[in-house]
């Protein structure tokens, strides 16, 4: 389901793309001006670290909870859609594009688990757990639409409203614990140790899914020399909402935390080179990072005695950081080498073949 809304846009934007008056070039008019339709497949890497944490109590920045979940790394593979002006790089004028990034189910590193209960030692660490994290879904989409500006000389500015979408399906399997004498339920428990052994487990302990989404602006500058354009770009933006949900399977809890706000900042770079006039090559390097996205908690136990649903308001938070590496080919969505009067010509001989056919 989540995968379909955009293949649906991208079905959109290439059927859209047929009701434009195109030339020889697969060029298209909008409001006079020679556009075109690019096609970028694409293949890289994520490494970083997705964070949920429950804190003490509402507006309190003491960890409770926190569940570490690495990237280490993550692999995925993309496609992107874009519409802008026919001689870019290095033209001004208006632009949009679509990307989706899909990454492969794989192992991606390490689950941890800490937690921080009442304790003889205020902020005492006192469980923790490791365990083997398998990322079985994840979907990146990015949509971008702004205005292409001339600064002088080889530079241009773009500005641009970006809205990303993110899911992210994640399970913990296999591992240990490390809870030594606080194994039990206890009204004060007592500060982690190193040397408690570790108590191994195996199966399926949690299974997590994140949905980020953030509505953002955001600029690039660009420098055309020659063949090659170098790119330096930024995005920020406190308009974030994230839905986590975390289902503990041997304690038979289901966690829903609804947040939002918070901080993103996203730079990044790029660098690419022209292979021909259709096809374009390159790199691109980012940098992913949220901070304060907070919000509540519904909790249901749903053991076999029933289920018991309650609230915990405020004590729900996310972060991230990933940087991100990437190869890219960009090609131009051409018609062919044909002049322009030949399908002017082509027209007027169907047009011709139709009238001799109700004369007859």
């Amino acid at each position: 389901m989540k995968s379909i809304t955009p293949f649906a846009v991208f079905v959109i934007l290439a059927v859209t793309a047929l009701g434009f008056p195109a030339n020889g070039h697969g060029e298209i008019r909008v409001k006079g001006k020679p556009y075109i339709f690019t096609l970028t497949p694409r293949t890289g890497m994520v490494q970083g670290v997705f964070r949920e944490i429950v804190y003490q109590y509402s507006g309190s920045s003491d960890y409770l909870s926190e569940l570490l979940w690495e990237l280490n790394p993550m692999w995925y593979l993309g496609l992107g859609l874009s519409l802008e002006p026919a001689a870019a790089p290095g033209a001004a004028g208006f632009f949009a594009d679509l990307n989706f990034r899909a990454a492969l189910p794989m192992d991606t590193g390490v689950m941890e688990d800490r937690d921080w209960m009442v304790s003889p030692v205020p902020g005492s660490l006192t469980h923790f757990s490791a365990h083997e994290n398998h990322t079985r879904a994840a979907i990146l989409v990015s949509a971008n639409s702004g205005k292409a500006f001339r600064l002088g000389g080889v530079f241009f500015l773009r500005a641009f409203v970006s809205a990303d979408y993110w899911y992210l399906k994640m399970e913990s399997k296999n591992g240990y614990t490390q809870y030594g004498p606080n194994a039990q339920e206890r009204v004060s428990y007592e500060p982690w140790k190193p040397s408690w052994p570790h108590t191994t487990f195996q199966g399926t302990g949690v299974r997590y899914s994140q949905h980020w989404l953030f509505l953002s602006p955001g600029a690039d500058i660009s420098a055309v020399l020659g063949r090659f354009t170098l790119s330096l770009s930024f995005k920020i933006t406190p308009l974030i909402l994230c839905l986590a949900i975390d289902d503990h399977l041997k304690r038979e809890i289901l966690f829903t935390n609804i947040m939002a706000g918070g901080f993103y900042l996203e730079p990044g770079a790029d660098i690419s080179f022209a292979l021909s006039r259709i096809l374009r090559a390159g790199v691109n390097v980012g940098f992913h990072y949220t901070l304060g996205t907070r919000g509540n908690t519904i909790i249901d136990e749903y053991g076999p005695g029933g289920s018991d649903v309650y609230q915990a308001p405020g004590t729900a938070g996310a972060k991230l950081w990933m940087f991100e590496a990437g190869f890219y080919i960009k090609a131009r969505l051409t018609a062919g080498k044909r002049s322009l009067s030949e399908p002017a010509k082509s027209m007027a001989s169907r047009s011709s073949t139709a009238a001799q056919r109700q004369a007859e």
